[in-house]
């Protein structure tokens, strides 16, 4: 079974550490100086795969590390906890990040496709920095509280 868990750690801190690279390169290339603002758009366009697959992977993977540690049928019982209470600040964060990286692929990137317009365009772009901006304070969030849930303790006892 200790196979297996460290195999789930080990895909959830890789599919973690990908998407928060991610968040850094688009960064750079979004508050990098240049006449074009194609190139950032279609790399988050054609990233839009690969971001479903690893959210799709925390989300598994997160789940089962979680029965390692308590019995499902305790979860609801989690909130009592300092542990629990932690943890469902992470997934608030994550849940934020994940709405925002879906208003990036599903309303600014196809926006910024078709805009033509360049004040449309510029005024696209200033609030994709932002949303991207704000994905990643929550990134860094989400590694502040796992920090602090690994010293916490699980146990409802």
């Amino acid at each position: 079974m200790s196979a297996l868990r460290l195999a789930l750690d080990i895909t959830h801190l890789l599919a973690a550490s990908i998407w928060i690279g991610a968040l850094a390169l688009f960064l750079a290339m979004l508050f990098h100086k240049s006449d074009s603002a194609g190139e950032p758009v279609i790399t988050l366009s054609r990233f839009a795969g690969i971001g479903s697959g690893l959210v799709g992977t925390l989300f598994v993977t997160g789940l089962a590390n979680l029965t390692f540690l308590v019995s499902p049928m305790e979860f609801p019982s989690l909130t009592g906890i300092l542990y629990g209470r932690l943890l469902l600040l992470k997934l608030c964060a994550f849940w934020g990040m994940l709405a925002l990286a879906a208003v990036n692929r599903f309303v600014f990137v196809p926006k910024l496709i078709r805009a033509g317009d360049i004040a449309d365009r510029a005024a696209l772009m200033r609030k994709l920095k932002l949303s991207i901006v704000m994905e990643t304070v929550l990134a860094f969030t989400v590694l502040i509280l796992v920090a602090q849930l690994g010293l916490a303790d699980p146990s409802l006892s």
